[in-house]
């Protein structure tokens, strides 16, 4: 069920662009986020997880965040076993077990030098 597919650098770079231009000025303003490999991987190692989907969040404070969740093979979201489910880090979080990330690395404020 999940998709996903190649694209160039020069239209990634155009999308983005026109993104920026787009909303850039916003007081919230986005353009990524940074998520360490290992815990993407994590996740990505659920039972039963197959892609990954990326949700926009605004929290209480109205600071943008991505929320990334494990997906099934037939799109459905894999979601901890509790609303209130977090009483562990990722690393202590046994392999296999649901979670959801957030948290990356914003840019702007760390952007890297070959930002699309």
């Amino acid at each position: 069920m999940a998709k996903g597919e190649k694209i160039s650098k020069l239209k990634a770079r155009k999308w983005v662009n026109n993104y920026k231009k787009k909303h850039g000025k916003d007081k919230n303003f986005l353009s990524s986020m940074l998520f360490d490999k290992h815990i993407v991987l994590k996740m990505l190692h659920e039972d039963k997880c197959e892609g990954l989907r990326i949700y926009n969040a605004l929290d209480d404070e109205g600071k943008i965040h991505f929320v990334l969740v494990g997906t099934d093979a037939n799109g459905n979201n894999i979601m901890p076993p509790s609303e209130e489910y977090s009483a562990r880090t990722i690393d202590e979080s046994p392999d296999g077990e649901s979670i959801l990330i957030n948290n990356g690395l914003p840019c702007p404020f760390a952007c890297p030098d070959d930002d699309l």
